[in-house]
């Protein structure tokens, strides 16, 4: 547990922050880069760390280059041994499957089902932490299925871990529900090139969507970094994508950085500016014609937005920002309501049953709404401007094994002046340098049941 403590009478914030590169753009990078076929890859730009540039540090991108990793050392020695023949000696006769365990990473579990699935010859058993086998995969799983894909649940039915055997996958279309995460649509969107038709292989693969979207900007990533990579993905109206087959050419990609990391340091500066803190924070890294959707918390959490007072917004594609922005206009005293947060449901924890929870620590008394429309159930977080007694300066804040819950409630130190926050080693999945760069902007910041420290040190990790 650390404690954060800011004196908003006698300190300022000021400082540099080099972003953290998007995990997401990194994961879909890794991704696309170990589908490109493996001697024009060598030949053209080596391997991913050399290929993909300003690489995402974190332990999301970490656990995805591993696995990859693995898995281009047991198709080198497959290569090795096929000498002309069909089969894979390597895996058949020895008849054991690649342990990979992704620990917490959603994004990793949910690309490497797909990866592979379409793997030939390859046996994997895909695992992860306590947390990420009780996260739903049924419905990646079942359209894989209708491709062809061999994969058996090992544990509880529709949930990792998953016992995947790699196969060719064979199919013109594919119809998937678009509003439970687009991951899933990523995945199978990444993959699809390599699907072989089933008549004519210049008919695109069709892959339609059915629903409300999740996070439609998350798969206009995809689809740009597919591009980038030489493979057309376009829209069909607004609920279909036509997938271009073929293989995949390799290419240097720079990441850029996170805007989903960037979200917590606009937020305190509106903190600042609301609580009249003098404020010179400069972010680093950041591309103002992102790719990224998590780019709207620029205007989200503008003085403008802010000003207009009673906030309601739909966050369905952002819904990695909806901690911060329902923190941060509490703190602002702004009322709000935030529709598109049903996919909060399904990520590291329970993220609205979280929030409800540790917002009521701060004062806040956050309500969960649910309604159903076209036959989906939608959820909302309102807050109506109503309080509880507590008054938010001796607050201990919980964060479920969830990085976003520890950096979302941080810029509460410059409301409340103190702020407790346990196990804030799991910012590492996404910003494992979140600390060290509050410190060097002004946040005091120490472990608690150490030693009083001087306050020049205090704000050293």
């Amino acid at each position: 547990m650390i404690r954060l403590k800011f004196d908003s009478n006698h300190d300022i914030l000021q400082g540099s922050i080099a972003l953290p590169a998007s995990k997401s753009i990194s994961n879909r990078a890794l991704l696309l880069h170990a589908l490109c076929p493996a001697k024009q890859t060598e030949e053209k730009c080596g391997n991913a760390k050399e290929e993909i540039r300003n690489l995402a540090l974190c332990d999301d991108t970490r656990v995805m280059q591993k696995a990859l990793e693995q898995a281009s050392v047991l198709l080198s020695n497959k290569e090795s041994e096929k000498e002309g023949s069909d089969s894979f000696p390597l895996v058949e006769k020895e008849n054991k499957a690649l342990n990979i365990n992704v620990e917490g990473a959603g994004t990793a579990m949910r690309f490497l089902t797909a990866y592979f699935a379409c793997q030939e010859g390859f046996n994997v058993v895909l695992t992860g932490n306590e947390r990420m086998q009780q996260r739903p995969i049924a419905l990646l799983v079942d359209a894989l299925r209708s491709l062809g894909a061999d994969i058996t649940y090992l544990k509880g039915e529709g949930c990792p871990p998953l016992l995947i055997r790699g196969k060719k996958l064979q199919g013109d279309r594919l119809t998937i529900d678009g509003s439970v995460s687009s991951q899933y649509v990523s995945a199978l969107m990444m993959i699809a090139p390599y699907v072989s038709p089933e008549a004519d292989a210049d008919v695109p693969f069709r892959l339609s969507l059915l629903g409300k979207i999740a996070s439609r900007p998350y798969i206009k990533m995809t689809q740009a970094l597919m591009a980038h990579y030489g493979i057309e993905a376009r829209w069909e109206g607004n609920d279909t994508l036509l997938i271009q087959r073929g293989n995949y050419q390799a290419h240097l990609l720079t990441v850029e950085g996170d805007w989903s990391s960037a979200s917590y340091w606009l937020a305190m500066k509106a903190l600042a500016q609301k609580f009249h803190i003098p404020c010179y924070i400069e972010l680093q890294g950041l591309s103002a014609k992102s790719i990224q959707g998590d780019s709207i918390c620029s205007e989200l959490l503008s003085p403008q937005r802010i000003a207009q007072g009673d906030i309601e917004i739909d966050c369905s594609d952002c819904p990695d920002l909806i901690q911060t922005l329902a923190v941060t206009y509490f703190l602002l005293d702004v009322p709000f309501r935030i529709h598109g947060a049903e996919s909060l449901r399904i990520k590291e924890t329970d993220r609205i049953e979280a929030l409800v929870t540790e917002m009521k620590k701060l004062g806040c008394v956050l309500k969960a709404e649910s309604r159903l429309q076209n036959g989906h159930e939608e959820q909302a977080l309102v807050w109506d401007g109503t309080r509880n007694e507590a008054d938010g300066k001796s607050a201990c804040i919980s964060t479920y094994g969830d990085h976003r819950m520890a950096m979302s409630f941080a810029p509460a130190v410059l409301r409340f002046g103190q702020i407790d926050i346990e196990h804030p080693e799991v910012v590492s999945k996404s910003y494992p340098s979140f600390w060290e760069n509050l410190a060097r902007i002004g946040i005091q910041i120490r472990p608690l049941g150490s030693a009083p420290r001087a306050s020049s040190e205090e704000r050293k990790l």
